[in-house]
């Protein structure tokens, strides 16, 4: 579906898109990149983003793991399960 172009070349609803006929939900995302300026980002905001969300998982993981340990070895000393 074609999209006729009003005319404006710095109109906010175009994105300053030299495509008229593009789709409203990707002149949208256009809009929403620019606006958070994805293009711009360096590698060092990208880790800055990533690794504490890669270490939170790894300590979670980490936990669980050691309580599963600590319930095991509790279970073995007190004599398993007792229904609840």
């Amino acid at each position: 579906m074609k999209y006729k172009r009003h005319g404006a070349d710095d109109c906010p609803a175009c994105f300053n898109s030299s495509r008229s006929d593009a789709e409203p939900s990707v002149r949208s995302v256009r809009r929403i990149v620019g606006l958070l300026g994805v293009a711009g980002t360096s590698t060092l905001d990208w880790l800055g983003l990533i690794v504490p969300f890669v270490v939170f998982l790894t300590v979670l993981v980490v936990y669980y793991l050691w309580e599963d340990r600590r319930e095991r070895n509790l279970r073995a000393k007190y004599g398993g399960d007792d229904g609840g």
